[in-house]
């Protein structure tokens, strides 16, 4: 949970005919400048308030008074208010986070409120959006709700303001998804490294770790997002995993290769043999007929060669198999990213 802070001019306005005067009996006096505490006001205050209910939200400061009994109070007014984050699109996310001001003890009866000039959005004329700023408003809405509860049959008015924020996200692109687009072109290099290169290892294990460093990164950066898990974590997450897996495969690979003392299970073969003709390099024709008869050493020479190119070819459809779901996976996160 995030909190939202506001700084703002809460425009309010009301008529009290106790007020008015004659402005002829008093040398044409139009108006009249006088401290805020002096006078009724309404007890207005922020409902979904943060850390606690501040009545004092509102500044003191003095009120107008004209003739005729309106009463123009403009506080500057700082709110608190809890704004429940949807990281889901992180960085490039927006944020919807939204005031409800109300009377704490008065009812819509004795006090109700209508929008100046029918406004549907609040007047940012003066907003002031630095540009070290992290948020920029990118829209806002204010209405008035009015609420009728099963005790009363009065209603109960609010003043609702909906503030929706777009975060900046130049310094991530060039901090967390520039360095992860290279990280995945790297990982997706490592696919196409010989089985029995000991760089393929190498350069996942340093994938791995740098991968995991990010994991530990927005664990300490990032709210508890909920249901809404971030798109570039679940990026990170699954190519942990298809690294990992690359890894071991490469691992085991390089113990098979080793000293191959007899060729891959034949279940490997059939399958290999069953997929042969689908329409990708990774899955070739291996030959499964087997020999009774004695052999010479030479032959059994040729047979461990043999072994070793079929256990290489395995290694390879395997590689194959893990680098087109990584290619899925990069090119549909990727895309929601994109489109987010």
């Amino acid at each position: 949970m995030h909190q939202f802070d506001m700084n703002t001019f809460f425009y309010q306005s009301w008529k009290d005919e106790r007020l008015s005067w004659n402005e002829a009996d008093y040398q044409g006096l139009k108006v009249m400048h006088i401290p805020a505490d002096k006078v009724w006001r309404p007890d207005m205050s922020l409902y979904n308030f943060e850390n606690g209910i501040d009545f004092d939200a509102f500044a003191s400061i003095n009120v107008l008074i004209y003739s005729d009994g309106t009463v123009l109070y403009v506080p500057a007014a700082k709110f608190k208010t809890p704004c429940h984050p949807n990281l889901r699109s992180w960085p490039f996310d927006q944020q919807q986070c939204k005031l409800v001001i109300g009377s704490w003890t008065q009812d819509g009866f004795k006090v109700d409120f209508s929008i100046k000039d029918n406004a549907t959005e609040i007047d940012v004329d003066y907003l002031d959006q630095t540009d070290d700023s992290h948020w920029s408003m990118v829209k806002s809405a204010i209405t008035v709700e009015r609420k009728y509860y099963k005790c009363c049959t009065e209603p109960y008015p609010s003043v609702n303001v909906a503030v929706t924020l777009q975060r900046s996200s130049s310094f991530y692109k060039l901090t967390v998804l520039v360095p992860l687009f290279v990280i995945a072109l790297l990982t997706l290099a490592t696919f196409f490294l010989p089985p029995k290169s000991s760089g393929k290892i190498v350069i996942g294990l340093i994938n791995l770790l740098i991968l995991c460093i990010y994991l530990i990164y927005f664990n300490k950066a990032l709210p508890a997002p909920g249901n809404a898990v971030p798109l570039v974590v679940i990026f990170i997450s699954s190519s942990v995993i298809l690294v990992g897996f690359s890894v071991l495969v490469a691992i085991a690979a390089a113990n098979w290769l080793d000293a191959p003392k007899s060729g891959p299970p034949a279940w490997t073969l059939k399958t290999l043999n069953a997929l042969h003709g689908f329409p990708c390099s990774m899955c070739p024709l291996l030959p499964t007929a087997a020999t009774s008869r004695p052999v010479t050493e030479t032959e059994k020479q040729i047979e461990v060669d043999g072994n070793e190119r079929q256990w290489i070819r395995v290694v390879l459809a395997v590689d194959r198999l893990t680098l087109l779901v990584y290619g899925v996976v990069f090119a549909i996160l990727g895309g929601q990213m994109s489109l987010a």
